[in-house]
């Protein structure tokens, strides 16, 4: 029953805030009603918390000799954040 409640809730909050989004910018007039539905998705899917855990910004602090390709944020290159 716990499983059920949470869900609902999740749902019912992916749903208030896409619309709260999209009354607040105006979206259905820029982008069309494609972009309701793209909203809604991407607050579905961030609302659980175990994806949040796939997504890591990657920050290495000294490479050695063969460094692996990994891109660094602009805001850590220019203010030296190591």
């Amino acid at each position: 029953m716990k499983i059920i409640d949470f869900l609902i809730r999740v749902f019912f909050d992916a749903y208030r805030d896409t619309k709260i989004v999209i009354l607040h910018y105006g979206a259905i007039s820029i982008n069309g009603l494609i972009i309701v539905s793209k909203l809604y998705i991407i607050r579905l899917l961030y609302s659980f918390s175990f994806i949040w855990n796939l997504i890591r910004i990657k920050i290495l602090n000294n490479i050695s000799q063969n460094p692996p390709k990994i891109l660094e944020c602009l805001l850590v290159k220019q203010h030296n954040f190591r």
